[in-house]
């Protein structure tokens, strides 16, 4: 099956990176939108990113003899709509399912289901960064995340990865059927607090973290609560470009749905290590009706007194469908990225079949 992206792949890897290691994200060079004309909808796209403006041309029909004959006006002039006037950029993750709207002089860096976002590369304090990151994981079917049960399932998800961080008091309900969730650590004896913004867009757990001290944590947070109202559904044009997807054939129906099988790995810790490892990994594929595939994973495990358990990482995303050729049945999977996988597969005593003899795995329905 296709594997996960180089980028760490924990819900808020780009904070991870930064707070723990106290260094600031990877530069890269900010995206300079190229300004369109007010001719031009306010949702239509470039790619991956998009820059709207108002600003109207001149009117080319005026010569400079009809503007000197021109009146001038006795009316009070009104205030430039600074607002109106001002670019702003849309940044699609097809991967991770979501766009958000930021400042077009903002840095921005994506891998997978991750981007991140950086009003500077070169901060002030290298050890206090502003970045926002965002990311997703799979959320398929599991209803509200306001709802009580949900609220701490997704904290569980958000946090899985960040063991030192301590909780600051409950989740807190936001617009859009979101939650907050507060946290703070010590970092090289400095107290660093780390605000999670999260809210579903379909399928998905989008979260957006922002970190600081006590000093500057709060108004990053007002940017990120308006970074996160601007969250949607990616633009049609980046869909697109991730990989036309269309209705599965009646005949491949039976092949639709989410399937789960385990790896388990051990070892004896013998003399060095004092006892035994083990870890067990969950691979779920979801293979929708519209013709879109996500291979996602979890792992959990310990060993020699200590435990650890993931959140649910997406590895791939893609379009799929099945093709026969010479008496075979083939899972094709075309991920966003690009490549191609082709899978020998079937539907046997209801299990899903994947891979060739000698080589094959299980995966049982799970819905």
């Amino acid at each position: 099956m296709m594997h996960a992206t180089a980028m760490p792949r924990s819900l808020f890897a780009p904070a991870l990176l930064c707070v723990s290691l106290a260094v600031a994200p990877p530069q890269c060079a900010p995206d300079q939108p190229a300004p369109r004309t007010a001719l031009a909808s306010e949702g239509s796209t470039g790619g991956s990113t998009d820059a709207s403006t108002v600003a109207a041309p001149d009117d080319p029909a005026k010569t400079p003899a009809d503007a000197k004959k021109a009146p001038e006006s006795t009316a009070t002039p009104k205030p430039k709509d600074a607002v109106a006037e001002r670019t702003m950029k849309t940044t699609n993750n097809p991967s991770g399912g979501y766009a958000v709207t930021h400042e077009p002089s903002w840095a921005v860096q994506s891998e997978g289901p991750s981007t991140v976002l950086m009003p500077s590369t070169t901060p002030a304090d290298p050890a206090n960064p502003e970045f926002y990151g965002f990311s997703a994981v799979a959320w398929n079917g599991r209803g509200a995340l306001q709802e009580p049960a949900n609220t701490e399932l997704a904290v569980r998800e958000l946090l899985a990865d960040a063991p030192g961080l301590r909780r600051d008091g409950a989740a807190e309900k936001i617009d859009g059927g979101g939650i907050l969730v507060r946290c703070s650590g010590e970092v090289n004896g400095r107290t660093m607090r780390l605000f999670v913004f999260a809210r579903t867009i379909d399928s998905k757990l989008i979260g957006l973290v922002v970190t600081g001290d006590d000093a500057t944590i709060e108004k990053r947070a007002q940017v990120a609560r308006t970074l996160y109202a601007t969250l949607r559904k990616p633009d049609a044009a980046a869909m697109a470009a991730q990989g036309e997807a269309g209705a599965v054939n009646s005949a491949d129906l039976a092949f639709a749905g989410r399937w789960s099988t385990e790896e388990v790995l051990s070892s004896g810790g013998g003399f060095h290590f004092g006892g035994s490892a083990s870890m067990v990994t969950q691979r779920i594929l979801d293979l929708g009706r519209d013709g879109r595939f996500t291979f996602s994973s979890r792992s959990a495990g310990g060993g020699s007194g200590n435990t650890f358990e993931s959140g649910l990482w997406i590895d791939a995303q893609g379009t799929w469908s099945i093709e026969r050729t010479g008496g075979a049945t083939v899972l094709v999977l075309r991920g966003a990225d690009g490549r191609t996988e082709r899978i020998r597969c079937t539907i046997y005593e209801g299990q899903l079949v994947v891979g060739e003899s000698g080589a094959r795995k299980f995966y049982s329905r799970i819905n």
